[in-house]
């Protein structure tokens, strides 16, 4: 046995072989599978129960008890041993079930090696899911006494991993600075994310945005505001969703994909406690695909496949970042700080031109509001996209078999379907984005946010009064938004949440809600006028009510503005009728945007 820990040999889950039997060594992997802490008997003392006298004390290993051979005290082989409990050492005591990361899988089948913990590692707060690095010597346990012996190893020492984002191949060290220098790179990140995937510029900003996350942030009272970012593609097949998911999968720093349509269970997603014989039937934890991939993204495909049950038990872990699980007496909450990509497809496969989007999905509609964006995109029909889609097509594979065989490629042809940013470098710099932490700037930033938000809901909700509610406008909805202009700073390695983030957050948001089959107006875009001033658009009178609740608020008998007196100045400033002014104020009111003080007073 190898007593040098510093000259351990590294090793992948799995790897020891026969030659390895009790050397330590070091490997890395994921936990899936945990039991609870027990008491273990690390020396124990028997006492003969004819003469009651105490044996040798004998060192116990992972397997049966060991009992004396022979009696001490009136030398019998056949005698009968009782433990004693207060004289035996004890130590506390765990089992943990280590497996490759989802990552690190080639074939689909993962490797998996049992550890045990004792004393103060049997103690440490390891949960389902956690990506750790451990040092341990490699001890084989006999299966009921077989000659095949399973893998198994005592651990000396354990770490967690960080959540350092996987890099693979030479960062180009001048393209990066490149990257860094630049006034918004995002567009050339969003090209580099899916070089062979044509059109849907949209989606792959999107998909950027996610891959950074918001700033996490954690405010008083134990109120969290969370950074991580969920997506939905519902579209047509053939559209390209799948490639989307793979490419979250393949850049995210821990990528994990689950399917709707291969049995997932609702405790396959997010973590179940069983009894099974892991420990004999003890009760054990395990690990889903949502807390596998915490700290990075994980892939649902065919979302719209999955049973109600598997759908609500990815509520918590969207919304909280976390799993809480309770059976057979035993509670746990693990960490699930995973960002959901998730597809699906239209109930009838297709989608139809006569309703809604959003409204040919059968999807848990709680479940849809948890999505920071959601698309929609439908199957190629216009002549000049198809041709585009066919020749990019065309020309990467003729590029990518060009290379494997060694023949020149012409540099056009290169440029065509490959990205300016190679993913190495792709990688190093989403990283340093998730280092930054943005906050606001400036107060017209947060006024353009908060009037984008008003407009689009008065819109939607005059939408819903003749069409029906199909994706409510809340202020979860805010959220999403400061969730994606927090991300699109970070994108651009800055500390300051700018206007350029509230334009990128607000565009992709009201694309997603037309895709879906709601009209928020083509003019409920952010933009500054001429005084440097936040608004949503110069025709609507929003802006023109706050504005003027703002400048009467303090007129008057009492605080508030009157409502007649906002009315009319925002009739006369807009030349919107005085109906239309009064129908917006009262619409104002219902949805909350303004507040009623007393009596024909409001507030905003």
């Amino acid at each position: 046995m190898s007593s040098n820990v510093d000259s351990a040999r590294e090793i992948a889950v799995g790897e020891a072989r026969a030659q390895d039997v009790m050397d330590t060594v070091v490997l890395e992997g994921q936990v899936v599978k945990r039991s609870a802490v027990r008491p273990k008997v690390d020396v124990a003392v028997w006492c003969c129960q004819r003469c009651r006298r105490p044996q040798r004390p004998i060192q116990q290993g992972l397997g049966p008890l060991r009992k004396p051979a022979v009696s001490r005290c009136c030398d019998r082989k056949t005698a009968n041993y009782y433990l004693d409990k207060e004289e035996s050492d004890w130590v506390d005591w765990m089992k943990v079930r280590l497996q490759e990361p989802p990552e690190a899988l080639s074939d689909g089948a993962a490797e998996s090696v049992d550890l045990y913990l004792t004393r103060d590692l049997a103690r440490k707060d390891i949960e389902s899911g956690q990506r750790v690095r451990v040092t341990a010597t490699f001890q084989p346990v006999s299966d009921r006494g077989q000659t095949v012996f399973k893998k198994a190893y005592v651990v000396d020492d354990l770490e967690p991993l960080d959540d350092d984002m996987v890099s693979s191949g030479d960062v180009d060290e001048a393209l990066l600075g490149d990257l860094r220098r630049a006034a918004d790179p995002v567009p050339a990140l969003a090209r580099a994310a899916l070089p062979h995937h044509e059109g849907d510029e949209h989606l792959k900003e999107a998909l950027v945005l996610q891959l950074v996350g918001g700033r996490d942030v954690d405010g008083e009272n134990g109120k969290e505001y969370r950074g991580t970012m969920h997506i939905a593609t519902i579209g047509d097949p053939g559209t390209g969703k799948s490639n989307f998911g793979d490419a979250i999968q393949r850049l995210s720093r821990r990528g994990a994909k689950a399917s709707g349509n291969d049995g997932t269970s609702a405790a396959g997603l997010t973590a179940a406690i069983t009894k099974d014989g892991f420990t004999d039937g003890t009760a054990t934890i395990t690990a889903g695909a949502v807390p596998k991939a915490s700290g990075g993204a994980l892939f649902v495909d065919e979302l719209d496949s999955a049973g109600s049950s598997e759908q609500h038990a990815l509520l918590e872990a969207m919304e909280d970042g976390q799993i809480t699980i309770e059976k057979y007496g035993q509670q746990a909450t693990l960490r699930a700080d995973t960002a959901v990509f998730a597809a699906a497809n239209p109930d009838d496969g297709h989608f139809h031109e006569d309703e809604p989007a959003i409204a040919q999905s059968s999807l848990y509609s709680p479940l849809l509001t948890r999505f920071d964006l959601i698309f929609c995109p439908r199957e190629r029909t216009e002549e000049a996209e198809i041709d585009a889609v066919g020749g990019h097509v065309l020309d990467s594979w003729d590029a990518a078999a060009k290379q494997a065989s060694g023949v020149d490629v012409d540099d056009s042809l290169l440029e065509d379907v490959e990205a300016d940013v190679d993913e190495a470098t792709l990688r190093a710099y989403l990283s340093e984005a998730q280092e930054y932490d943005p906050v606001f700037g400036d107060d017209a930033v947060k006024d353009a946010l908060r009037l984008w938000y008003v407009e689009t809901k008065l819109r939607l909700v005059e939408q819903e009064r003749e069409v029906g509610r199909e994706l409510p406008v809340t202020p979860r909805s805010l959220h999403d938004i400061v969730r994606l202009a927090s991300a699109s700073a970070r994108a651009r390695h800055s500390d300051t949440i700018e206007m350029r983030d509230a334009e990128r957050a607000t565009r992709l948001k009201t694309r997603m809600f037309r895709e879906c089959g709601l009209d928020p107006g083509d003019e409920v875009i952010v933009e500054v006028d001429e005084d440097g001033q936040a608004v949503v658009s110069d025709e609507s009178p929003t802006g023109a009510v706050l504005e003027a609740v703002a400048d009467l608020k303090y007129e008057g008998e009492g605080y508030g503005a009157n409502r007649g007196a906002v009315v009319e100045s925002v009739a006369e400033e807009t030349g919107t009728e005085t109906a239309d002014v009064e129908q917006l104020v009262e619409d104002m009111v219902a949805t909350g945007t303004l507040d009623v003080v007393s009596e024909g007073r409001v507030t905003a």
